[in-house]
């Protein structure tokens, strides 16, 4: 008999999947369907910033910029 360690390896990608949209229908059922979307669509924006540091950095330095201008003494 395999190990629960095993049967995860071998598995991986059918359990993740699984748990994914197992989330995604309790959302559809709970919240509705343009919230969950709406949430899929942020979650994505969030793991392009977090994942790509030129994305990050210039959002960075353009929010820097801005609080810059805005609170720059005359």
């Amino acid at each position: 008999m395999q190990s629960w360690k095993e049967y995860f390896n071998r598995h991986r990608s059918v359990i993740i999947g699984a748990a994914i949209g197992l989330l995604v229908g309790i959302l559809f059922l709970t919240i509705g369907f343009f919230p969950t979307v709406l949430l899929a669509f942020l979650g994505g924006i969030g793991a392009l910033i977090g994942g790509i540091p030129t994305v990050r950095e210039a959002i960075w330095n353009g929010i820097i910029h801005l609080i810059e201008k805005i609170f720059h003494k005359s």
